[in-house]
């Protein structure tokens, strides 16, 4: 993945749900990443139609790029993506690289299907981290509610305990101030489909997924 089509990625992943013209992504990236070159974005957003990354709609005399999930390799391609921006975010921070490797112990949570990093770059200079942890679903174990819901409902409040307890300790080690929201999925997916604005939009615009991200991705594409 070259830098140019990192850029793309990246400010189109920004805008789920947004498309946005060559223009715009243009403009979009040049505010990202303080410069930017119609002509090579329009090149390279060709370049990602032509191997099915991206698509291209025409309207009037616009072109509009959007992901293309109908590509099984675009959640691969994205994860690469989060990976890079995982990379960058941590280069030359060795205080964050060394939490970072215990939050991704946090793997043996039973059901943690994904860890987002908010706003990392403004957080990490206020010394503190904003988490947003996706929980997957637990399947329904009876139609009218009894001891197996009651067991479901327990076992999401034993992972809740867990996660808080987990950033307590990294607080106390670390000497940083961390803040945690937990979804389950359908919660994620609810406030994904409300046509207003809410935080956790908010929060995607500027996020690295920096566990479960093929997860993450997989779940968007369902979403959308």
């Amino acid at each position: 993945m070259d830098e140019t089509e990192f850029r793309i990625l990246d400010a189109l992943s920004r805008n789920i749900g947004n498309n946005l013209s060559i223009n715009e992504l243009t403009a979009q990236i040049k505010l990202l990443y303080g410069t930017a070159f119609y002509k090579n974005i329009y090149d390279k957003v060709k370049e990602l139609e032509k191997n099915k990354f991206l698509n291209l709609n025409q309207a009037g005399k616009t072109l509009i790029a959007s992901l293309n999930f109908e590509n099984f390799l675009m959640t691969d391609l994205l994860a690469e993506m989060e990976l890079k921006k995982k990379n960058d975010f941590l280069f030359g921070k060795t205080n964050f690289q060394t939490l970072f490797l215990e939050l991704q112990e946090w793997k043996g949570f039973y059901l943690t299907e994904s860890i987002l990093l908010i706003n990392p770059e403004k957080n990490a200079k206020l010394n503190r981290l904003e988490l947003v942890f996706l929980l997957r679903n637990l399947p329904p174990m009876t139609k009218n509610g009894g001891l197996m819901d009651a067991a479901i409902a327990n076992t999401y409040s034993g992972e809740i305990d867990a996660i808080f307890s987990a950033i307590k300790s990294l607080e106390k080690l670390h000497n940083i101030k961390i803040d945690a929201l937990i979804l389950k999925q359908s919660e994620f997916f609810e406030l994904l489909k409300q046509d207003e604005s809410n935080p956790l939009k908010e929060m995607l615009s500027n996020k690295i997924v920096f566990f479960g991200t093929e997860n993450f991705w997989i779940r968007i594409k369902s979403a959308l």
